[in-house]
């Protein structure tokens, strides 16, 4: 989706202020074009939360990235979960996949974890089934590596959110959080 450069940083600051978070723009020039990064950090009980967004911009128009909110944690922890739109193969071997206890959300998505008691204390939740139910192009994993843990969620689709939309994502990713850090 192609916008205004200045509709774009104009609507993140707007958004970073009204969650008191602290916005960043990195400009990296490039031959004919410039892509510029956006992340957006708010503080969150012992946690920084990121919201980030890039955009390559031609002229006084951007094209979007996917927006991602989030979320490391240095632990000791093992974590592993991650949820995809179920496909042809999941629906062959779905041995692996966690039920979250409402069938329709079971059809449309695979949750793999190393820990299956936590992502179905996750995805049980009937409000974050409705977040992926009424966003398929979401795309959500924890990850431990090296001692940090990443939780990362992502709305593939490529456009400028508006405060509220984003306001809403970041509400369901801390309510997420605070599943899986509980």
């Amino acid at each position: 989706m192609r916008i205004n450069y200045d509709t774009w940083t104009k609507q993140l600051s707007c958004f970073s202020n009204n969650t008191k978070g602290d916005l960043k723009i990195v400009k990296t020039p490039s031959v004919g074009y410039r892509s510029d990064y956006l992340t957006a950090t708010i503080n969150y009980k012992e946690n920084e939360i990121r919201i980030l967004q890039s955009a390559v911009k031609t002229n006084i128009e951007v094209d979007l990235s996917p927006l991602t909110i989030e979320c490391y944690r240095s632990n000791d922890s093992n974590l592993k979960i991650i949820i995809n739109p179920r496909d042809f193969f999941d629906r062959i071997f779905s041995g692996g996949s966690i039920a979250s206890g409402n069938k329709t959300f079971d059809k449309k998505f695979t949750i793999i974890s190393n820990d299956r008691k936590l992502a179905f204390t996750v995805f049980k939740e009937k409000r974050v089934q409705e977040l992926f139910l009424e966003n398929p192009l979401l795309i959500f994993n924890v990850q431990s590596e090296k001692g940090d843990t990443t939780i990362k969620i992502k709305n593939m689709a490529k456009k400028l959110y508006s405060e509220e939309e984003m306001l809403y994502y970041l509400e369901e990713f801390k309510f997420i959080v605070n599943k899986i850090l509980e």
